[in-house]
């Protein structure tokens, strides 16, 4: 039975072995930096998912309405759902929610512009961050006894 480990030292076949390794584990190490490049642009520019979370936090409140207005200059709209009084508008660097005009709670972050409009039963929301990234979204307005 031959022997694995001899003493005869350093063979040509282990060297082509080993390149071969060397070679399969550098072209892992490329599709590694190619996928991180990748999930990089998804993980620091968070403006597409943080844009998806508003429009689903607002649509609760696009329902059952008893009275809807756009405010002056397009920068919110006031609705009135149940007894309660909401306004959701542009302030600053953010879109804020007022619930009965008191205090407010952040919806939408690290905006420079943003636009509401009301046409009949559809509100159109434009926003831009930022980045210089622009969305827009338009939703439909549902009203008590419709």
């Amino acid at each position: 039975m031959r022997k694995l480990l001899t003493s005869n030292g350093y063979t040509f076949i282990d060297a082509l072995v080993q390149i071969m390794l060397f070679l399969l584990f550098s072209n892992m190490i490329f599709f590694y930096f190619e996928w991180l490049k990748d999930s990089e642009k998804y993980l620091t520019h968070t403006e597409e998912m943080e844009f998806e979370l508003f429009s689903l936090e607002i649509l609760p409140y696009l329902i059952n309405l008893q009275h809807v207005e756009e405010q002056p200059n397009s920068v919110g709209i006031r609705f009135r759902q149940s007894a309660e009084e909401f306004d959701i508008e542009f302030t600053g660097n953010l879109i804020r929610k007022q619930k009965n005009r008191l205090g407010h709670e952040p919806m939408l972050l690290h905006i420079t512009k943003s636009q509401f409009q009301l046409n009949g039963t559809k509100l159109k929301i434009a926003v831009e961050f930022e980045s210089g990234l622009k969305k827009e979204r338009v939703y439909e307005l549902s009203f008590v006894g419709e």
